[in-house]
């Protein structure tokens, strides 16, 4: 059987409308192309080499017509994918492995990161990678083509014509969704590409996984891989639960850590002397979402030992490593944020027998936000909000005004877009063709955000409860 060159799943990212993703010019250079067409120019390559990574870019898919690269993007939440596909994990001739928690843009190599390589031994018949290849790449190949035969590449309209006979609860017509079809209809929305999963002709290494592994193959994988015969799982979440419910000692530096019942476990058995835990996590994620702040307050007051790296803030550095060594011994090592979205699939639809949070706990979190926040709003002249966990607490918090109108969620959501890409992955490489429209629309937006937080302040500036001592 003929194998392509090069396999590729790649998420293709919603946030990137109008600014970088484009179709390509053939002299133009994106983000990972150097490396996919240096792989596919070697000519040591005897089978086929796999990839499954984020932040590679739906350009690349214009690069496969001429170097016989397959690609396929990963589903979307809204066709069964998981909401984030996150995995960065490449596969040379079924022997060779590198997986880690680096993205492949152009700006990654200046964060402090980490991945594994992994390679089969002379002589054997098989090693680990067998076992990547079979849990991780092979089913998520089968997914992601099934997906494209099975389900539409967008949901909600595309068009005035389907605007008026959707039944669908949302009825607009969201640009970003026509770009991302536009983006991708000449290769998926065919006849050969809705048809190749029921064909069989997946072109998919057949590999042979070792029976309980030295190293283990973990992963956080949606329930809808069932329509391809294969199986979601928690694995990394039930692994890393064992570990710190367990182990004496911990050294972990992680992006994110927000997990809350992770969270709570460390401080529990750091509090019963039984856990040595050190944390260190990136800074700029606790500056950009403030609700990831939580855990890193509560693991400081508890005691537990945990600092911010110190990042080398003249190459916007992240700390984007997720891995940890347990006990001197054991070390994991992932693309896995430690967080509920990394770590969890919520596999029995309905509330966690594994997640103790009580609504006393969850109130007490409420009334400690609630808190923090307060001083800002006696600075800003406003009334404080106050929680009780009652009826009376949730009809003031349904009075506050809001702060920003629904209308500009759109219009912000480019400039989000914009940002988290531009840190994440792209560093200094900008088009200004691409910044334009949003260059362009900028005052007329802000003057939309002014009004609304005038109003904001204006509507809340009547007491609606005196907050409690």
């Amino acid at each position: 059987m003929h194998h392509h060159t090069v396999q590729l799943i790649c998420e293709v990212r919603p946030v990137e409308k109008g600014i970088f993703a484009h179709r390509i010019d053939a002299d133009e250079k994106i983000p990972g192309q150097d490396i996919l067409l240096t792989i596919v120019k070697r000519d040591d390559i005897r089978e086929v080499i796999v990839l499954e990574i984020a932040h590679i870019h739906i350009q690349n898919i214009v690069v496969r017509t001429e170097n016989d690269i397959d690609v396929v993007p990963y589903p979307r939440a809204s066709q069964g994918g998981v909401a984030l596909q996150h995995i960065k994990l490449l596969i040379a001739d079924g022997e060779k492995a590198i997986l880690g928690g680096m993205n492949w843009g152009s700006h990654s190599t200046m964060n402090h990161d980490g991945s594994i390589a992994i390679e089969k031994l002379p002589g054997e018949e098989n090693s680990v990678v067998d076992n990547l290849l079979a849990q991780h790449f092979n089913p998520d190949w089968k997914l992601s083509w099934e997906r494209i035969g099975s389900t539409r590449l967008m949901a909600g309209p595309l068009n005035e014509a389907e605007q008026a006979n959707y039944s669908g609860i949302n009825k607009e017509i969201k640009q970003e969704n026509v770009e991302y079809y536009n983006l991708l209809k000449d290769y998926f929305d065919t006849p050969e590409a809705k048809g190749r999963y029921a064909s069989g002709n997946l072109d998919m290494i057949t590999p042979n996984p070792i029976e309980n592994p030295e190293i283990k193959v973990l992963g956080t994988k949606t329930k809808d891989l069932e329509s391809v015969g294969e199986k979601g799982k928690e694995a990394t979440r039930e692994y890393l639960m064992d570990k710190i419910k367990t182990a004496h000692k911990m050294r972990a530096e992680l992006f994110v850590l927000t997990d809350k019942e992770l969270v709570e476990n460390v401080i529990k058995r750091h509090n019963e002397g039984k856990l040595d835990a050190k944390f260190v996590i990136d800074p700029n994620i606790i500056k950009e979402f403030p609700y990831c702040e939580n855990a890193y307050d509560e693991l400081k007051e508890a005691g537990v030992p945990i600092r911010l790296y110190k990042a080398n803030n003249a190459i916007n550095q992240r700390m984007h490593a997720k891995w940890a060594v347990f006990d001197d011994r054991d070390i994991m090592i992932g693309s896995t944020n430690w967080s509920a979205q990394g770590l969890n699939q919520n596999m029995g639809k309905g509330q966690r027998a594994d997640y103790d949070l009580s609504t006393e706990k969850i109130d007490t979190r409420i009334q400690h936000s609630l808190k923090k926040a307060g001083y800002k709003e006696d600075k800003l002249q406003i009334s404080r909000l106050d929680w009780q966990g009652d009826e009376a607490s949730y009809e003031n918090l349904k009075a506050r005004k809001a702060v920003l109108q629904k209308e500009l969620a759109e219009p912000l959501k480019d400039y989000l877009g914009f940002r988290h890409v531009f840190r994440h992955s792209y560093g200094y490489e900008l088009d200004w063709e691409r910044l334009n429209p949003l260059f362009s629309g900028m005052s007329d937006v802000w003057q939309k955000v002014k009004a609304d937080l005038e109003k904001f302040l204006l509507g809340n500036s009547a007491a609606l409860v005196e907050p409690s001592v």
